[in-house]
């Protein structure tokens, strides 16, 4: 919406200009020609037909960032694994996910056990697909054996 509003406003002074003949026709906000408009003088607003009377747009839905197999609006379900971060660089309980805001506390759920753990988003990752979740290797362990690598997990926030 954004990129057609912009193309529509660098375009108007081309169409005014090679229009100088008195076109009876006007290019609409959103670039659809509204017949029987005429282009306005400049410092006039551009009307629409199509738009006249509607008010303004309603504001849009912003999704979560879920990109798991199953999830709500705060949960995503998917597969985690450990990465051995520096306790002393990165904090204690890290953990990386792919969208969610640095300082999000998550609760890790171990699908197969029913264990659960926190920790808190200070990096980015896992590269993998269908992965959703690297936990520091101490969150991990307190899961699962790290031995298994990887886990079905929920995670929550």
């Amino acid at each position: 919406m954004l990129l057609a509003c912009l193309v529509t406003l660098l375009a108007l002074p081309w169409l005014i200009s090679e229009n100088q003949d008195g076109p009876t026709e006007a290019v609409g906000a959103v670039g659809v020609a509204a017949p029987g408009v005429g282009v306005p003088a400049v410092g006039e607003p551009l009307r629409s037909a199509s738009l006249a009377g509607t008010g303004p747009a309603p504001a849009p839905s912003v999704p979560r960032a879920v990109t798991g197999a199953s999830a709500t609006a705060d949960t995503e379900e998917g597969r985690a694994t450990f990465v051995r971060y520096d306790d002393a660089t990165w904090g204690e309980r890290t953990c990386a996910h792919r969208t969610l805001p640095f300082g999000t506390m998550l609760t890790v759920t171990n699908l197969n056990s029913g264990r659960q753990t926190t920790c808190v988003v200070r990096d980015r990752g896992p590269s993998s697909p269908g992965r959703v979740v690297d936990l520091d290797a101490e969150v991990f362990a307190e899961l699962a054996d790290p031995s298994v690598g990887i886990i079905p997990v929920r995670i929550s926030w």
